[in-house]
């Protein structure tokens, strides 16, 4: 269903997103502007990379809709404030990983951010495409949606993506 377009490490949200939409990675790219290599931070070897809004707006001028689903949603008085105040769909944690999972299992077109767990014990945000049944990673990788978390691939935000036939 989806090709995994060739892409660079830090592509992974524009490459999973023109998965998800059907839109060839280099035209996708070509409509973002840039290729997220910029290297605007102290350290050289971290580059700029993309902001999910950036494909949002791609997306939207294709005519496609973006909708968030989070896993953990929380709500807060004060912005930037550690005060939060967990939202649960249901009695508790395990009733939002339900809820969470049901849209995945049931988007056809989606982008899912993790953290992604790495050997050194630390974790890195990464991005790829699902269809319901299988991860589509930009990396090369394509596995059932069942051998997330065996995978070490942290789930945090899935976006549905809308009116791709």
């Amino acid at each position: 269903m989806f090709a995994i377009p060739r892409s660079n490490k830090w592509q992974c949200l524009p490459a999973s997103f023109s998965m998800a939409c059907q839109i060839p990675l280099h035209i996708f790219m070509r409509e973002l502007g840039h290729d997220g290599d910029k290297r605007p931070y102290p350290d050289p070897d971290k580059r700029a990379g993309f902001h999910v809004q950036e494909c949002i707006d791609v997306a939207y001028r294709f005519g496609y809709t973006c909708t968030p689903i989070e896993r953990c949603p929380a709500l807060t008085h004060t912005p930037g404030s550690l005060d939060v105040y967990p939202i649960y769909f249901g009695l508790n944690e395990l009733s939002n990983d339900f809820r969470f999972y049901n849209y995945l299992l049931e988007s056809t077109h989606s982008v899912l951010e993790v953290l992604l767990g790495r050997e050194n014990h630390t974790k890195i945000g990464h991005a790829v495409a699902c269809d319901g049944d299988f991860i589509h990673d930009p990396r090369g990788y394509l596995f059932p949606i069942s051998d997330l978390v065996q995978r070490n691939y942290m789930p945090h935000t899935l976006w549905i993506i809308g009116g791709v036939s």
